[in-house]
């Protein structure tokens, strides 16, 4: 399960024209929303458009993070760097007999 996301800068924006109730209405929506990914209910009119436009982006950075996931998950699958080969004791800087 997902841990973080990103709050970017240019939300204070809209924190700065909600009261400070209205503030944390929104505030709480994007955490649950993060957590849930289930669109808040009951949310003031202003509120609700404010976080309509914030959820485009999580929702854009949710996708991002599922196709790395998945990317991550493929990769794993595959078993990694192959292993090395043993140190030859007899040689074991590596060099081939037509090098100097």
């Amino acid at each position: 399960m997902k841990n973080s996301f990103i709050l970017f800068q240019n939300y204070r924006e809209y924190f700065e024209d909600l009261t400070g109730d209205e503030a944390k209405e929104l505030l709480f929506a994007i955490f649950d929303y993060e957590k849930t990914r289930v669109k808040p209910v009951n949310l003031s009119a202003k509120v609700g458009c404010y976080f309509l436009v914030i959820k485009q982006q999580l929702d854009k950075n949710y996708e991002e993070y599922l196709k790395i996931t998945d990317k991550n998950r493929e990769n794993g699958a595959k078993g990694g760097r192959p292993k090395k080969t043993q140190n030859n004791p007899k040689n074991p800087v590596g060099f081939r007999k037509t090098q100097k």
